[in-house]
């Protein structure tokens, strides 16, 4: 049983590593779209991060992040993998 459940975990925290790394990937496309349609990083990146955040999760991303106990941690390495699609 202990083997069975050491596979089990590993498998899932390889899940979730490379669900990482896809929304990492995902982002990265988004904002490079951004960009090219002249968006600047800072201000104009935070207001759209803030209405996809709003728009799956019915908070800002500062409430987001604060109700989920986090101070200067990313959000997106706190949330649950369901979320990677929408964030």
């Amino acid at each position: 049983m202990g083997k069975a459940l050491l596979e089990t975990t590993n498998e899932r925290l390889s899940n979730r590593v490379n669900q990482r790394l896809k929304s990492i990937e995902i982002r990265k496309e988004l904002t490079d779209e951004w960009k090219k349609r002249g968006l600047k990083e800072g201000v104009q990146f935070a207001a759209l991060t803030d209405i996809i955040t709003k728009a799956w999760s019915g908070n800002t991303t500062k409430e987001y992040k604060t109700l989920k106990s986090l101070k200067k941690e990313n959000l997106r390495d706190n949330i649950y993998p369901v979320r990677y699609s929408l964030h």
